[in-house]
């Protein structure tokens, strides 16, 4: 049975192959030493997709091994229900222990693997102002097509504090939008209104819609739908994209 290193491990084995010190990695990437020890004591997420193709740069990781170390980061990094909602389709411990067993069996590489599992989700730093938020796109972000299916999605980036009480943090966190839902009431939409995007619990009673915040600070606001757009319903939500 063919299994994959935690990611801690994986960066440790790749730091000391490499000759490097913890603060060696940490000034090469202009960033605390501490950051790099939390990463391989497990006391933090591994960091950002784009981050960790950088630490594989500055360590000189080879292909092969370069695949399985952004693989296992890429897993790690997915909130606990993605991970729940794949394990029934991957019996071995190990998301991407599996991926390494069918790349086995049926010759098929790793990227072959991953364009098939996974679908690229466009990230937007706004809600989207056309049909095709893919257009408007600042970055992407791969998911796992079980997770994604046949339904058209964005990640819109969280950029205040007005919904902290629903796990949404500022800079902090990144928001799945299922852009041709159709909102029911109690739902999370991306809305625009008065040119600004906005996060918010979703109730519509007649003519009125009602966009509430989760947070105290900010004011329920009442309107109709002639002056508010609903760019999607929220889907999920990734967290600690910075380091």
């Amino acid at each position: 049975m063919m299994q994959t290193a935690p990611f801690k491990l994986l960066l440790k084995k790749h730091r000391e192959a490499a000759g490097m010190t913890k603060v060696d990695l940490a000034n090469a990437l202009g960033i605390k030493s501490q950051y790099i020890g939390d990463v391989e004591a497990g006391r933090t997420k591994p960091p950002p997709i784009k981050r960790c193709e950088q630490v594989a740069d500055i360590l000189k990781i080879n292909k092969e091994d370069r695949e399985e170390f952004i693989d296992v980061a890429f897993y790690e990094r997915l909130p606990k229900e993605m991970k729940d909602r794949l394990k029934s389709d991957y019996p071995i411990d190990g998301f991407f222990a599996n991926a390494k067993k069918e790349k086995l069996t049926v010759g098929e590489t790793i990227a072959e693997y991953q364009a098939k599992k996974f679908k690229t989700i466009p990230l937007l730093k706004e809600a989207p102002r056309t049909e095709d938020p893919a257009k408007e796109a600042i970055d992407e972000i791969k998911c796992p097509s079980k997770i994604i299916g046949d339904r058209s999605m964005y990640f819109l980036t969280v950029k205040d504090d007005s919904m902290t009480d629903a796990g949404m943090k500022k800079g902090e966190s990144y928001v799945l939008i299922d852009y041709k839902a159709e909102p029911k009431n109690g739902d999370l939409v991306a809305a625009i209104m008065n040119e600004e995007t906005l996060i918010r619990k979703y109730f519509k009673y007649g003519e009125v819609i009602v966009l509430e915040a989760k947070n105290a600070a900010y004011q329920k606001i009442e309107t109709n739908q002639n002056n508010v757009k609903i760019k999607g319903v929220v889907a999920g939500m990734l967290w600690g994209i910075q380091p």
